[in-house]
């Protein structure tokens, strides 16, 4: 399970790939990536709240 912050970084990078891409199919792969990484993001974040503590 990746963190919330590890998949903001993975859909920030897809966003700078998207913008300096060239072709118009590609961009917008890269650009639907990012928005599936920003969902997994948004879970990971709700289980990060609600998964019981494991510090001693």
């Amino acid at each position: 399970m990746r963190t919330a912050r590890e998949c903001l970084l993975k859909a920030e990078h897809c966003e700078d790939l998207a913008v300096a891409c060239v072709d118009a199919l590609n961009r917008n792969m890269l650009i639907e990536t990012a928005q599936y990484w920003r969902q997994l993001a948004e879970e990971a974040e709700r289980n990060e709240r609600t998964a019981p503590s494991t510090s001693q």
